[in-house]
């Protein structure tokens, strides 16, 4: 019986410049492994565990500068692209990423453009995703604790330089992660 109102937002914008050609001139053989990942991703999002990890505030998992926020309209070589639905943290390659509360590893791989990438089940359908790693520390299957060491920051996958791009996928929809942190 309750009426949730919402409004709408203006979100700034961010162009950016990415000069290797590996990402601008997409090869036939990238476009289906591209293709492939995009499968694998929304399978992994998708799915909703039914135990209880968390406690929904989450700690930061890297420590950094919040470089780009949820919500901005990007623009990729003076293309418009989707908006970007994550929180990027800008840090030094090999910073510390830690798991910002309990859960179990569903993912860890490379993505073309996420690079490493690990996803994890919090529970609740609540998951969150780290990608541009530059190593990963968990496999598939782990069960982690709040703050254990999953990752360093870095720069694999379409980036212009070395950062965290850090996502919470709530009931399969990508939400702003700062409404748990």
């Amino acid at each position: 019986g309750e009426t949730i109102n919402l409004s709408e937002k203006e979100f700034r914008e961010s162009r950016i410049t990415i000069k290797d050609n590996k990402f601008n001139l997409i090869s036939k053989e990238n476009l289906k492994r591209i293709k492939a990942e995009r499968e694998v991703y929304k399978k992994k999002i998708a799915s909703i565990s039914e135990k209880k990890y968390q406690d929904i505030k989450f700690n930061f998992p890297t420590k950094g500068i919040i470089s780009s926020e949820y919500g901005v309209k990007r623009y990729i070589n003076g293309s418009p692209r989707n908006p970007h639905l994550g929180l990027d943290i800008a840090a030094e390659t090999g910073t510390s990423v830690v798991a910002p509360e309990n859960g179990k590893v569903i993912f860890v791989g490379e993505f073309f453009y996420r690079g490493n990438l690990i996803i994890i089940d919090h529970g609740n359908g609540i998951i969150s995703t780290y990608s541009h790693l530059d190593e990963t520390f968990v496999f598939e299957g782990d069960n982690i604790l709040k703050n254990s060491k999953i990752g360093t920051v870095g720069s694999s996958g379409r980036v212009t330089g070395p950062h965290l791009h850090f996502e919470i996928i709530l009931i399969g929809t990508k939400v702003n992660p700062m409404l748990f942190l």
